[in-house]
């Protein structure tokens, strides 16, 4: 009878041990930081891609162009920011993969932070896809005040006005 008491505890412990080791190396979550900045010089277009992120877009106070990946992921997540330029134009992806399906946080908080310097670009294309969160996008309007729009609150709109712009949207 001792030796299956001992036996059960034994697996109890192991079990617990698995889970444990599952929580810390596949689920739980640590602050990420990606930051690239780019030169304006030349930029006319811009093309924004995000995948399940927050959008901010914001006034660049030193005449550069930055983008910033900011929040929180699961470690066994994949998280990438690339940005870069061809002649007149620069693009900026920021993908996400998802590998936990356990997460435990409904909405964990992820931002790409875009800061571009205050003139009219000739396009700003925005093309968004979010797979099983609602992102939002922060936006300023034309005098300078920041608004926010959910994904699905932009269903259906082809275009937003900003300090930058016409913002092309798509999916």
């Amino acid at each position: 009878m001792r030796v299956q008491q001992v036996l059960k505890w034994t697996a109890v412990g192991v079990i617990a041990a698995a889970l444990v080791a599952v929580w810390f190396l596949y689920i739980k979550y640590e602050d990420i930081e990606k930051q690239k900045d780019i030169s304006s010089e030349g930029i006319s277009q811009i093309l924004i891609r995000v995948r399940d992120v927050d959008l901010v877009l914001k006034e660049s106070g030193d005449g550069k162009i930055h983008a910033a990946l900011t929040g929180e992921k699961a470690r066994s997540d994949s998280w990438t920011l690339e940005a870069g330029t061809e002649g007149a134009s620069l693009q900026i992806e920021s993908a996400f993969i998802q590998k936990a399906y356990l997460n435990y946080k409904d909405h964990p908080r992820r931002e790409l932070i875009v800061s571009l310097p205050k003139k009219s670009y000739n396009s700003i294309r925005l093309i968004e896809s979010s797979h099983w969160r609602n992102a939002s996008f922060s936006i300023p309007e034309s005098d300078g005040t920041p608004k926010t729009w959910s994904a699905a609150g932009l269903k259906g709109r082809k275009e937003l006005e900003s300090p930058f712009g016409i913002i092309v949207l798509s999916d």
